[in-house]
């Protein structure tokens, strides 16, 4: 009997590892296109920051300008695409918000950047 429970917590396991991974992709795919619409309305002329679509913190904003990006991101192009994003910000404040960010898991502090860890969601092997 307790190989059948054994069975389904494997099992139950590995579906929540795929739907973790699903949520994952689909995160960074809403930023990539959040931040699209931003420059598109930058590019416009539109104030992006005042439009009810983007009314994001700044908290916010930082953090989902490095969920859309590929790769790591340098503190002076993280500062570039809230720019772009119509805010105006100094580098001392972004800094405070990435330490916070890399304190609490959510992004890692690499050479010469940061690079998202992804979202918080529950491993598999822990649960």
């Amino acid at each position: 009997m307790i190989n059948v429970y054994e069975k389904a917590i494997r099992e139950a396991k590995k579906q929540l590892k795929s739907a973790n991974e699903a949520a994952e992709k689909l995160d960074r795919r809403r930023a990539k296109l959040r931040q699209a619409i931003v420059v598109l309305q930058s590019l416009a002329g539109e104030n992006a920051v005042d439009r009810p679509e983007n009314n994001r913190s700044l908290t916010e904003a930082t953090l989902e300008i490095i969920q859309a990006a590929d790769g790591k991101l340098t503190t002076s192009e993280i500062l570039e695409g809230l720019h772009v994003s119509g805010y105006t910000v100094n580098a001392r404040s972004v800094a405070t918000i990435l330490s916070r960010f890399v304190r609490i898991r959510q992004l890692r502090k690499e050479s010469n950047g940061y690079r998202w860890r992804g979202s918080v969601s529950v491993d598999p092997d822990k649960a």
